[in-house]
């Protein structure tokens, strides 16, 4: 029994080696990578060189939607959803399932923020001034 269990455990050791040796033939198929480098996009971009999908609705496509706030145009693009906090006047947004502290809303490149970045108060831009808006 003994030397049945030594038989085994060197049979079981050697094979283990065995796997890890690394031949000729397994050599041809392996490629070094390039280093990667990542960075953030901080500076102003084309739409055309983003590496996001950038959905832009014009000021011509707001007036023919005949929304009378941002909300109502927001409410036809996919992955938005609303819910309205009648008490305070705010609106809590959610873009693709996250909160609205994971959305960030500019208003001509300054943030708006409301109660700790939970709430945009979307109601307070007038819906006539509106040039542009993009969703990236």
């Amino acid at each position: 029994m003994k030397k049945l269990f030594i038989t085994a455990a060197a049979l079981a050791g050697t094979a283990a080696v065995y796997a890890q040796n690394k031949t000729a033939d397994t050599a041809w198929y392996s490629k070094d990578l390039s280093e990667v480098i990542i960075t953030g996009q901080y500076k102003p971009q084309s739409v055309k060189k983003s590496v996001y999908q950038v959905r832009v609705i014009n000021s011509e496509r707001i007036k023919l939607s005949g929304a009378t706030n941002v909300q109502q145009v927001l409410n036809n693009q996919v992955g938005f959803r609303f819910s309205n906090d009648n008490t305070l006047g705010t609106t809590d947004v959610q873009l693709m399932g996250m909160s609205g502290r994971n959305v960030k809303i500019l208003l001509d490149g300054v943030p708006m923020i409301d109660r700790g970045d939970t709430r945009e108060s979307l109601n307070q831009v007038d819906i006539n001034s509106i040039e542009r808006i993009e969703i990236v």
